[in-house]
């Protein structure tokens, strides 16, 4: 058994035991032509890769993945595309963008603090393209003095 199939098995058992409740929500994401088409190109996409990086065909693709057909290997997108959806939706109910802005300000951006702002030119640029880089670094500082972070220029 390959690591797909593994891999739709336990996915397939975590379906059916641990986490009943998505399955309720399957009527809440009725299938659309857009998401049929999503699902038929990702499908494609799957088929083209295999066949670049180990030259199968669709049918070893769908053979060697544990799918029996490509109605299957179908189906099975479309319950991740659900669960993504799902996932999607609840995240959304249980997130603040507030809650999403204070953590990219305390934990992933922080203070900053630069002492010196490069501005890149080619050695061989030109007089013109040199006061162009001029002019988007004054435009830099004037953006900053006006959204009051002109104290990063000390």
């Amino acid at each position: 058994m390959n690591e797909l199939s593994v891999v739709t098995a336990v996915l397939v058992l975590l379906q059916s035991t641990v986490f009943p409740y998505i399955s309720l929500r399957v009527s809440a994401y009725p299938e659309t032509d857009e998401m049929n088409t999503e699902l038929n190109d990702q499908a494609e996409n799957y088929y083209n890769m295999y066949n670049q990086y180990y030259g199968y065909s669709k049918e070893e693709f769908l053979t060697k993945s544990g799918f029996g057909s490509e109605r299957a290997f179908i189906e099975y997108l479309r319950l991740q595309y659900r669960r993504t959806q799902y996932t999607v939706d609840y995240i959304k109910e249980q997130i603040t963008d507030k809650e999403i802005e204070k953590y990219y300000e305390d934990k992933v951006y922080g203070d900053i603090n630069t002492k010196h702002i490069l501005v890149k030119v080619s050695s061989s640029a030109t007089d013109e393209e040199k006061k162009e880089a001029a002019g988007k670094l004054d435009e830099a500082v004037r953006y900053l003095n006006d959204h009051g972070l002109g104290n990063f220029l000390a």
